[in-house]
């Protein structure tokens, strides 16, 4: 042991618990409500993304660059985003390779719920 350095023993003490019932920990994403979206938060979260992953090109950090092209890809702004940009454009009338539209509320919600890996791919009707 250093001289001038004392060890004292610590009291043990009893962990104090909330009262509250509210949860606590990630957002829970399984309902999402299309009008009360704050897409200014998301465009923010999207841009400072972004951004990183080009700081991260110019300074030739690949696996920086991957992981957070893997993070905007899974994030639920992303998602969200994504889903608005695509239903939001000149072609948002016509169906994707799903067959599906997008029109409703609802509709857009279950996108972002079902976007995702392996969500890309389209299952094949012919057995393939």
């Amino acid at each position: 042991m250093k001289p001038g350095i004392s060890l004292k023993p610590v009291k043990e003490t009893e962990q104090i618990m909330a009262d509250s019932k509210e949860p606590t920990g990630a957002v829970n994403r399984e309902t999402v409500d299309w009008d009360s979206l704050r897409w200014s938060k998301h465009k923010r979260i999207v841009n400072r993304l972004q951004a990183r992953i080009v700081k991260a090109t110019k300074q030739g950090k690949w696996g920086k660059v991957f992981a957070l092209q893997y993070m905007l890809t899974q994030s639920f702004s992303g998602k969200v985003l994504a889903v608005e940009r695509v239903t939001s454009n000149k072609g948002k009338t016509t169906p994707g390779v799903d067959g599906l539209l997008w029109q409703s509320n609802r509709s857009k919600e279950m996108a972002v719920r079902t976007c995702g890996r392996g969500a890309t791919s389209p299952s094949r009707s012919d057995g393939s």
